[in-house]
């Protein structure tokens, strides 16, 4: 009789023990690493934005001159002259377009503009928000009637054909500035840089065509994945890499019989608007009073879009309007006129995507909640069979 309080203290203290040293719960353990995730993204995006801001403040200190001065020639620009941008700008999407519908067979023009100027926005509205703008892309598609494996198959390879184009264009303007152009260096520069766009195409071209380049991916992403999960504590099984490898061989049979039935429209729509930029840009500085070849004008913006390929900052702002300054002035264009002609150009080509992309999305946000209250009051009538 005398043992049983005792025993029963022994385990109360057990108890106590066991629950000092309980692993805290998964869930609470998602919570603190979705917390600290999202402060840390935060912190990145207040970082860049700052970073961005002061590359654009320092811009006229670059160049040698003031914001007020930039000002004044921007003035010279008449009304003519930006309504002829604008035309362009409107051009150059539509030319976009043509590599969106040929990506996703079904897609009309129409539906191609709202996809790219409502990623746009959202995507040059934070740094690295690619992510983001996939899941709208991803949303407004499954909204028109689009499968999951179209729209992957989609995105993989507009993003795909984007970036080689923007690498083998940017390479090759490269090499054109730096020898044949205003020539700020001589020597082999132009084969190296030529080198490098080749290795790419062949890179990219082997992990296409290889089962085991697509293998050794897929365990990698297992991996990851696995890692990952671990990290963060989520504790599931997780699946092993030939998942993986399945989905990386399907998506390839996919990405390549389109790309078998497509890839001129892909090549001429992203050439077409890779032109349409070019000659936004002339027209910037014919509006200016500075007019200049067409081959600078094309070898500018292809190196802009490489510069602008990885976009660490929103829309790579502060980086794009100084790679376009620094091209101008070697070829002999004032600073303040290659400023002025930047800002022009990154103002079609960035600033104006934000307003028009969010109008987009916020339409189609608009009319999805009025469908899905459309659908509830429909379904909140009752049948005639379920009356009788």
């Amino acid at each position: 009789m005398i043992a049983t309080p005792l025993l029963q203290r022994d385990v109360q203290q057990r108890d106590v023990a066991v629950h000092k040293h309980r692993p805290v719960p998964t869930a609470r353990l998602r919570a603190r690493s979705s917390l600290a995730v999202r402060g840390a993204r935060w912190l990145l995006t207040a970082a860049l934005l700052v970073f961005a801001g002061l590359l654009v403040y320092w811009a006229p200190a670059v160049t040698g001159t003031g914001w007020g001065e930039v000002g004044h020639t921007l003035q010279k620009v008449g009304a003519p002259w930006l309504v002829g941008l604008a035309v362009v700008w409107i051009a150059g999407l539509w030319s976009y377009a043509v590599v969106m519908t040929a990506s996703l067979p079904g897609l009309s023009t129409r539906q191609a503009l709202s996809l790219n100027l409502a990623g746009s926005a959202v995507a040059n509205t934070l740094p690295l928000g690619g992510a983001i703008s996939l899941g709208l892309v991803t949303a407004m598609s499954r909204s028109w009637g689009f499968s999951r494996s179209s729209i992957t198959t989609f995105l993989m390879l507009t993003n795909l054909w984007n970036v080689l184009i923007r690498v083998v264009f940017g390479a090759l303007s490269v090499a054109w500035f730096l020898t044949l152009g205003p020539g700020l260096v001589t020597g082999p520069a132009a084969l190296v840089i030529a080198g490098l766009a080749v290795a790419l195409i062949v890179a990219v071209g082997l992990v296409l065509m290889s089962d085991a380049a697509l293998a050794w991916i897929g365990r990698s992403s297992a991996a990851l994945v696995s890692a990952a999960r671990s990290t963060f504590g989520r504790t599931e099984a997780v699946g092993p890499g030939r998942s993986y490898t399945d989905a990386l061989l399907a998506l390839r049979f996919q990405l390549l019989t389109l790309l078998r039935a497509s890839w001129r429209r892909l090549t001429l729509g992203m050439i077409g608007y890779i032109l349409l930029l070019a000659l936004l840009l002339d027209l910037s500085l014919r509006g200016l009073g500075a007019p200049q070849s067409a081959m600078l004008m094309i070898a500018v913006v292809g190196i802009e879009r490489l510069v602008t390929a990885l976009p660490i900052t929103p829309g790579g702002a502060g980086a794009a309007e100084l790679s376009i300054v620094a091209c101008l002035t070697a070829a002999g264009v004032s600073g303040v006129t290659a400023l002025a002609a930047a800002l022009l150009y990154r103002f079609y080509t960035f600033i104006a995507e934000f307003p028009v992309g969010a109008a987009v999305a916020l339409g189609w946000r608009i009319s999805q909640s009025r469908q899905k209250a459309r659908t509830a009051a429909v379904d909140g009538i009752p049948r005639i069979e379920q009356i009788a």
